[in-house]
Formats: structure tokens, C-alpha cells, sequence
């Protein structure tokens, strides 16, 4: 039996005629905002999918997320309820109701252990699992002090320059300024930068990264799913994930395809108590991990280097500011805060790490007291930029911020043509006034005459005498 193949990913323009896309027995594979958006502007698409046998949805422990549960939900809404269905994750699902949502019927639950279980969707008992990560991989932790985080890093790919690695960080800005602060330090290791931004050479890094031997890729959790590189020895969480979820994604990047793995997290002690809560709610067992050459005086040594290379170009200066608002902003929203805590953290300490000549002000730090963080002497307005392009506009920014264009002032004619408005507007007011009043005597005159009470002679006279009274004109 042959069969065709249909890709719908987003940034390809929707087909007028959904027949063209799936002739015959076909295979497709979409991503769920594509699907179900095409779902929505293709109405005869529906009727193929009528006779649809197979479905199967990858990454189905991203129910929770929000964008990924409405596009799921629209296409099942589509699909016939007789068909066989798989849901694939590396994660069990916790509740099993989950797996209900997708519409299954008889469930089965098969682990790459190769046990197999039947699940009851009406019974409250869940089948246990001893370990959510491959048998592959092994997990580690390691303890750090704040201000020792950055070293720790260099230390660790120092001692592993043969190896592949990915190290996993919370945000591009991360990404940005840790590549290139890092080539500083590892002097002939190969490191390579990925994160969303990066949309039009994402694929060549990546695949420069997957044909590499001994190379170190720096990534937001856009590598954490659906991207794999079979031979990644270890993967390196420096920060702790978005969602305790992620930890075991981004972890699993290593030990694939039966091969060994090695995983490890990057902790500060005051962060100690999240390696327990990844035991109990996630199944992960950890063994610690020591890194060499952790003291204070060598800290120091990379903080002043990394001060150096900040103060002879300020977009890295700019870098390490924005990577460490990023990352203080990301920690405040992640969901572990049972147990990692903003306000618990050792901000100075970090902020040394992060080698800054300032700490920025943020509102997420407004109840820490920071005096005693290190400031150097160096003025920051002063450095410059390499780019001389990006420096020539810097200074002209700061020439017009120095010497403000005053406003134009508008001309007095303008006022004094306001206030002439105004007496005209006064004099029509006190006029029209004026002949409302006479009128309304002349009236009341009448009045009088029609009740006998003023001849015809009189009511003539009185009027005459209201007419031949001067006009009351102001002076001004």
C-alpha cells in the first residue's frame, strides 16, 4: 500500500482545495494551530476527515497549555469517534482524566520499560511508575553558591571540552550575553547560540550543533521539545525551567536512542529544596555532582574579567543588564514557587555572577536591600560601543536629550485675538438681551390696550418714548 505524505506547518500559504492535500491514502502530519486553523477556513476538509483511522498526537502532556488544548479540542471535535488514537509524551500525565479528554476509549499505557497496563477511566487508582526518565540517563544536582554560579559554568565545559552540550537558560537575552561572554574564558571550544529570535538561521545552527563532535549549544527551551540531536552527552539546566513539567524534556535531550546520557541541574543553595520536589512530584532521582575549583577568590577573578570585557563594549554591557532583568522576571512567574522563592534568593550574589557594574531598577526588586552589592567606578555613560554605527547614533541620542529644541511659542497676536473674541462675544449677548427685554414690554402694552386699561394714544406714546432712549454701549 502506498502513501502520501502532507506537511501543514505554519508559514505556508493554506491550499484553495483541501482534495489537493490528502489524494488517496494519505499521511499527515501539522502541528494543532495549523490544523485546526485550516479547520476553520477550509469547510470541506471536515468531510475528509470523516474517514480518518488513525490519529496521533505528540507532546500530549501539553494538555494543561492553553493554545495547545483549544487547537486539540477543535480538531477532535472534527474526528470521528471510532478510531484508534495515541498519545505520546515523555512525561506521564498525572491525572487520568486527561487521557479521557482526548477521547479515548480502552485505554492502554505502554512505557519504554516495557511494562503495559490497562487504565480504568471510571477508577481512581493510577498505575506507578518508578521513573519518569530513560534508563539511559542519569540525573545530577549540584549545589552552588550565588556568586559562583557564572564560574561553575566555565569549570564544568572546562572539564568536558570533548563532550557535546546543551545548556538550557531562561531567556534569548541569556542566551545572548552568555555567548559572548563564554568564549572569553573557553578558548578553543566551539559554542553556538539558539533561541526563538533567531527564526531565519536556527536551522543551520542546529544542524551545525548535530554534526559536531564536541560542541556547546547555549538554547531557551525552544530545544527542549520536538528538536533531536541523538548524541548530546550532557544537558546543563542553569536556570530551573518555566514549569517543573520541562525538567524532564530538557533533561531527556541527553541518553536517547540507547545511548548513555548525563543531565545536570545548576542550583544555589538557596534553591536546595527544589531537587526534593523534583523527587517527589516529577520521579526523578538525582546524585550530586562537585565541580571543581568553586571559591570565592576565583569568582571574583571571573566577575573582573567579565567587567572588563562589559566596560570595552556596550552592547555587552546592555546584554548583561537585560539577561538579568530577564532572568528575575522569568523567576518571579515559574511554577515551583512553593519552593524557589524570588524574594529568597541571593540577588547580590547573582548580580555578581552576572558580572554587572550596576543592579537595575525593577520593580521585583523593590523590597530587597542591596547596599551591599560591589559597584565599580567605572562610569557607564562612558562606554561606548564597537559598532561605530550603533555609537555615532547613541551620541546623537544623547546631544538631542542634552540640548532639547525648546518649543515654538505662539505669537501674542493669537491672545489678543482671543480676548477681542470675547468683547464681541459679550457685546452680542448684552444686544440680543436688550431686544428680548423691549419686546417683551411692547407685549405687555398690548396687554394692557386689548384690556382697556391704555388707550390707543398712550400705548403709541410709551412706545416711542422705549425707542427714542439711547443704546447703553460699554467704553471699553
Amino acid at each position: 500500500m502506498e502513501f502520501s505524505v502532507a506537511r501543514l506547518v505554519g508559514g505556508g500559504g493554506a491550499k484553495a482545495n483541501p482534495e489537493t492535500l490528502f489524494e488517496g491514502d494519505c499521511v499527515v502530519v501539522a502541528t494543532p494551530g495549523r490544523l485546526s486553523s485550516l479547520l476553520e477556513k477550509m469547510g470541506n476538509l471536515k468531510n475528509w476527515l470523516k474517514s480518518l483511522e488513525v490519529l496521533i498526537i505528540d507532546e500530549a502532556d501539553r494538555f494543561s497549555d492553553v493554545e495547545f488544548r483549544k487547537s486539540i479540542s477543535e480538531i477532535l471535535s472534527s474526528l470521528p469517534k471510532q478510531r484508534r488514537t495515541g498519545l505520546f509524551s515523555a512525561t506521564q500525565a498525572k491525572d487520568m482524566e486527561e487521557l479521557v479528554k482526548f477521547g479515548l476509549r480502552n485505554p492502554i499505557r505502554l512505557n519504554v520499560t516495557g511494562q503495559e497496563t490497562t487504565i480504568n477511566p471510571d477508577s481512581d487508582q493510577t498505575m506507578s511508575t518508578s521513573n519518569v526518565a530513560p534508563e539511559e540517563l542519569t540525573n545530577h544536582h549540584t549545589f552552588i553558591p550565588a556568586d559562583q554560579k557564572l564560574l561553575a559554568l566555565i569549570n564544568f565545559l572546562k572539564e568536558r571540552k570533548n563532550s557535546k552540550i546543551l545548556v538550557f537558560f531562561w531567556s534569548s537575552a541569556c542566551v545572548e550575553y552568555l555567548a559572548k561572554i563564554l568564549p572569553q574564558f573557553l578558548k578553543g571550544q566551539e559554542i553556538v547560540a539558539l533561541h526563538g529570535k533567531k527564526k531565519f538561521t536556527r536551522s543551520k545552527i542546529i544542524e551545525k550543533f548535530r554534526k559536531s563532535q564536541n560542541c556547546v549549544m547555549l538554547s531557551t527551551d525552544l530545544m527542549g521539545r520536538g528538536i533531536d540531536v541523538v548524541d548530546i552527552d550532557w544537558v546543563v539546566q542553569f536556570d530551573i525551567p518555566k514549569h517543573s513539567s520541562w525538567f524532564v524534556h530538557r533533561s531527556g535531550r541527553s541518553g536517547r536512542a540507547g545511548r548513555l546520557g548525563q543531565a545536570v541541574v545548576f542550583l544555589t543553595h538557596e534553591e536546595s529544596a527544589y531537587a526534593k520536589f523534583l523527587e517527589t512530584h516529577e520521579k526523578i532521582s538525582f546524585n550530586e555532582l562537585k565541580i571543581k575549583g568553586l571559591t570565592e577568590e576565583a569568582a571574583k577573578k571571573i566577575r573582573a574579567k567579565v567587567i572588563e570585557i562589559a566596560s570595552s563594549d556596550r552592547e555587552i554591557l546592555e546584554l548583561g543588564t537585560r539577561a538579568f532583568v530577564s532572568f528575575i522576571q522569568a523567576y518571579s512567574k515559574h511554577d515551583s514557587q512553593i519552593v524557589c522563592k524570588l524574594k529568597d534568593l541571593d540577588i547580590i550574589g547573582l548580580a555578581h555572577s552576572y558580572g554587572l557594574l550596576r543592579i537595575p531598577i525593577m520593580l521585583e526588586l523593590k523590597s530587597f536591600k542591596l547596599g551591599t552589592f560591589k559597584r565599580t567606578d567605572i562610569e557607564t555613560s562612558k562606554i561606548s560601543f564597537k559598532d561605530p554605527k550603533r555609537e555615532l547614533e547613541r551620541q546623537k541620542n544623547l546631544t538631542e536629550r542634552q540640548n532639547p529644541v525648546p518649543a515654538e511659542k505662539k505669537p501674542q497676536k493669537a491672545k489678543s485675538e482671543k480676548i477681542e473674541k470675547e468683547k464681541i462675544s459679550k457685546k452680542r449677548k448684552r444686544k440680543q438681551k436688550s431686544e428680548w427685554e423691549e419686546l417683551q414690554e411692547a407685549d405687555r402694552l398690548l396687554k394692557k390696550f386689548k384690556k382697556g386699561k391704555l388707550s390707543k394714544e398712550e400705548v403709541n406714546k410709551l412706545m416711542d418714548k422705549e425707542d427714542s432712549e439711547p443704546e447703553n454701549n460699554d467704553s471699553d
